[in-house]
């Protein structure tokens, strides 16, 4: 039996809005004032604020 191969990393696909806790955000940076993390925009309340990439 061949080894497994690890599963590649995905960013997190719903974070949470840390204002209004919604879990509808679309990405707006690739990169937040750190290199593990993205920008989100909240479609609902529209607070931006960064969530890590990966869980």
């Amino acid at each position: 039996m061949p080894p497994k191969k690890p599963e590649p990393a995905r960013p997190r696909a719903e974070p949470r809005c840390p204002h209004c806790s919604a879990r509808d955000a679309e990405v707006i940076s690739l990169f937040g004032t750190q290199a593990m993390t993205l920008q989100y925009r909240c479609r609902k309340c529209a607070t931006v604020f960064e969530a890590i990439k990966y869980d």
